[in-house]
């Protein structure tokens, strides 16, 4: 019963600490940094406040890379990870510099549709309720590939390149 006590008195102070810092204005914490074992199995890290209800936050570990290209601005991001019909490389969340992308079809070499996504760069930021729709062109081996967001011509126009390092 005693123990039961502590740790009700334990989670009450630490939700008190919490709501403190939101209430002082803190800015919700980053997603913690990769370790190796983290980038050798291609893991995805969250925010401790996400895990606990709070804002969304994750970090892409692994061997994977992308380079985007907005607006004549490039835009090298390292650590990443590919599965079969999703790749996600950078921070996404609070303070972001990243790429989340969606495949319409899993293992599929050459022509494939981006179905959904997210982009946060620096400076970069998508008109409201834009869908992040394109096509991606994936090489032989599954590992490469080279994408396009959004209709030529449209200024949030966004193109890159990926390697993945580790496919998952």
């Amino acid at each position: 019963m005693l123990a039961v006590r502590v740790a009700i008195v334990t989670i009450t102070v630490a939700a008190l600490l919490v709501l403190a810092g939101r209430a002082a204005g803190a800015s919700p914490q980053l997603p913690p940094q990769c370790s190796p074992a983290d980038t050798q199995r291609g893991r995805i890290l969250h925010s401790d406040e996400f895990e606990a209800g709070g804002p969304w936050s994750a970090r892409y570990c692994g061997p994977g890379r992308a380079v985007v290209r907005v607006g004549g601005k490039s835009f090298a991001i390292r650590g990443g990870r590919c599965t079969s019909r999703r790749v996600g490389f950078g921070r996404l969340g609070n303070e972001g510099r990243g790429i989340s992308l969606v495949l319409k079809h899993a293992n599929r070499r050459g022509r494939n549709d981006i179905i959904d996504g997210i982009v946060q760069l620096p400076g970069v930021r998508l008109p409201d309720k834009t869908p992040v729709t394109g096509t991606v062109i994936t090489s032989e081996d599954l590992e490469r590939a080279t994408f396009s967001i959004g209709k030529p011509g449209h200024p949030a126009r966004i193109t890159g390149s990926w390697i993945c390092g580790l496919r998952i």
